[in-house]
């Protein structure tokens, strides 16, 4: 066991549950949010803290930043393909903020977002081609909840006024099914899909030291 405490949003998701395996091997003292329960590993509920609730709850998504005081937190929900556009991250994340804000917590507090490819970095401006491959992918494939939702919490995220606010927002890239390819660095390289493993290993490991890249949104590639 380390000294870090990991609270996670979306722990029974396609990457989530990658998360939650990860967090517990490499020792750390885990929380998870979730909207059902009965969706996680039977064999990892002994070992962790589990609390059921709904994202949009704010009352609830601010009593379980309060009563774990994590030092890390990993937002790995998402609203299910083809759903109606909604507000699910895009309000939890605020709440997950101003709660920090309220207790000091802050600048002791590590917040790994994963959202999506689409959503560009604070001061690059979209491009045309760009647009229309966005809006034509996200049409054929469903995601335009998911899209709508990550744009909405990375424009809070850059607006924020907290100087102290220590933030990584993860554009991840096409996630696949398999064993380990490598480790995961930031980078900007091509890579066309990525192992959930991979990418669970990276999110646990940037919540537990952020580094260079507080406050930004980044790629990640495998390390050559």
């Amino acid at each position: 066991m380390n000294n870090h405490s990991t609270l996670i949003f979306g722990a029974t998701g396609a990457t989530g549950k990658y998360i939650l395996q990860e967090a517990i091997k490499q020792g750390d003292k885990v929380t998870v949010f979730v909207r059902d329960a009965a969706k996680l590993d039977a064999s990892l509920r002994s070992r962790i803290t589990v609390i059921q609730g709904d994202l949009t709850d704010k009352l609830a998504v601010s009593k379980v930043v309060r009563d774990t005081k994590p030092t890390g937190i990993i937002v790995a929900s998402t609203p299910p393909r083809k759903a109606p556009i909604q507000n699910l991250n895009a309000i939890a994340v605020p709440v997950i903020v101003e709660t920090l804000a309220q207790q000091q917590w802050l600048p002791q507090t590590n917040i790994i977002y994963l959202g999506g490819i689409f959503t560009l970095p604070k001061d690059e401006a979209p491009t045309f081609f760009g647009q229309v491959i966005k809006y034509i992918l996200s049409s054929l494939i469903g995601l335009q909840a998911q899209i709508a939702d990550n744009d909405k919490v990375a424009d809070y995220l850059y607006s924020s006024s907290h100087k102290d606010l220590r933030y990584t927002f993860v554009r991840m890239r096409l996630p696949e099914e398999g064993s380990s390819r490598g480790k995961l660095v930031v980078s900007d390289a091509t890579a066309s899909t990525i192992a959930f493993c991979d990418m669970a290993e990276f999110l646990v490991g940037v919540s537990h030291e952020l580094g260079s890249a507080i406050g930004k949104a980044v790629v990640v590639a495998y390390q050559k």
